[in-house]
């Protein structure tokens, strides 16, 4: 238990100085390119501190309480989760900076891009889903 505790608490922090950073780099690239409109960069900010930050530190406190019935499943839920917010965000990445950059891309580069985005979206759904089964698994045990 005390391993995925120490995961959790690592990948918590990981991700809000990621979320930091990107804040930064959000604020200063749309500054020294004078852009006003909207961009994808806005939302990676909150996405990494949010559903990383919190969300990993949530389950760094639930850990202490209770242990997630099947390791197989908390594994699935631990990497199908982490990587694809990891992915997401780099995806928000660049499709942000390509927006403020005011960088032209052919639209199949585009459609390849909101493809992959679309990826990410999916392997984190799943690992949401891992996470309420193995929610479900520890109800049914108690």
């Amino acid at each position: 238990m005390a391993y995925y505790m120490k995961k959790y608490l690592i990948l918590s922090l990981v991700f809000v100085i990621l979320g930091l950073s990107f804040g930064v780099y959000y604020r200063e690239a749309t500054k020294i390119m004078a852009y006003t409109g909207y961009t994808t960069l806005a939302v990676i900010h909150p996405h990494l501190i949010i559903l990383g930050g919190a969300f990993n530190l949530l389950m760094f406190f639930f850990t202490r309480k209770e242990n997630f019935p099947s390791k197989v499943k908390s594994n699935i839920f631990f990497y199908a989760y982490n990587i694809g917010l990891a992915l997401m965000a780099t995806m928000m990445c660049v499709r942000g900076s390509l927006q403020v950059f005011n960088v032209d891309i052919k639209s199949s580069i585009s459609s390849m891009i909101s493809g992959i985005a679309g990826l990410t979206h999916i392997t984190l759904a799943f690992g949401i889903i891992m996470f309420f089964v193995n929610l479900f698994d520890l109800v049914r045990k108690q």
